[in-house]
């Protein structure tokens, strides 16, 4: 499990990391569709989920977290966390609206985004396995967006996880159109 996610969120962090330096502004910045959010704006956009995490891991690390009350039904905590996972799973063709709370900024370069990026992936790195015994004694969270959509810390990676990798899927879709190759998607 460890192992699994610290390999996975390792290559999502390269493979940003290559997307941002192999691409200019020009691709970086550009829209493809009125409405929908550039490379930047997709990066920027995980960068603040992942934040929004940050406040609850380190609760659950102080042992000050106190479980919402929501959470003592361990059904209810499986089953929000099954559909929070399916919501986000790079395969899901769904869009799905986010919280104006993780909207991406509209100023921003991509010196500041990696920055902000890589720095939010070290966290979640370092804070895997000092989480593991929390884990291990079935820890609950709620969302950030939500103090009523509960599930389990470990659920909880599983998801910043599978939101990484979908957008990593929208980033090469985009790459994909404007560069007109099939190798981006």
């Amino acid at each position: 499990m460890i192992d699994r996610w610290t390999k996975a969120f390792r290559e999502v962090n390269e493979e940003v990391r290559l997307i941002l330096e192999d691409n200019g502004d020009d691709i970086l910045q550009k829209q493809i569709d009125a409405g929908s959010w550039n490379i930047l704006e997709h990066i920027d956009h995980l960068s603040k989920t992942n934040r929004s995490y940050f406040p609850i891991f380190r609760q659950v690390l102080s042992g000050k977290y106190q479980r919402p009350f929501i959470g003592q039904f361990d059904f209810l905590v499986s089953y929000l966390g099954r559909v929070i996972l399916k919501s986000v799973l790079p395969d899901n063709p769904k869009k799905s609206k986010t919280l104006t709370v993780w909207y991406p900024d509209k100023t921003w370069n991509n010196k500041d985004v990696w920055k902000q990026f890589s720095e939010q992936q070290q966290y979640i790195l370092e804070s895997i396995p000092a989480l593991l015994p929390h884990m291990d004694r079935k820890a609950v969270i709620h969302s950030p967006g939500s103090r009523v959509v509960v599930y389990s810390l470990e659920a909880s990676m599983d998801i910043l996880l599978a939101h990484e990798q979908r957008h990593l899927v929208q980033i090469r879709e985009i790459l994909g159109k404007q560069k007109g190759s099939e190798m981006y998607k």
